[in-house]
């Protein structure tokens, strides 16, 4: 599996794609509704097995395209491509007891 945790105070991402780490900077533009930005990502190196490095590759290319943001207000947040198609799907991690 992977996780990714989002820390909105700091504007900073980072997680593990299934393989290698991956660390970024989180930006929020006021100036138009839902509207999220990714930079300055950064990854690990380890090689992984086909089908990881293939979730792999899909979680990063769908962090860059990201464009926007919608919360469903409760558990799910779906990150949209500019023309506003659903990159992913991202479900709030639930905390352990």
């Amino acid at each position: 599996p992977a996780d990714i945790f989002f820390d909105l105070g700091e504007l900073k991402l980072n997680g593990d794609t299934g393989c290698n780490i991956v660390n970024g900077n989180i930006y929020l533009d006021h100036r138009q509704s839902n509207a999220v930005d990714f930079s300055n990502m950064g990854t690990t190196r380890m090689a992984c097995p086909p089908q990881i490095e293939k979730q792999q590759t899909a979680i990063l290319v769908a962090l860059e395209e990201t464009a926007t943001a919608i919360s469903d207000g409760k558990d799910k947040v779906m990150l949209l491509s500019s023309d506003g198609r659903i990159l992913m799907t991202l479900v709030r991690a639930q905390k352990a007891e």
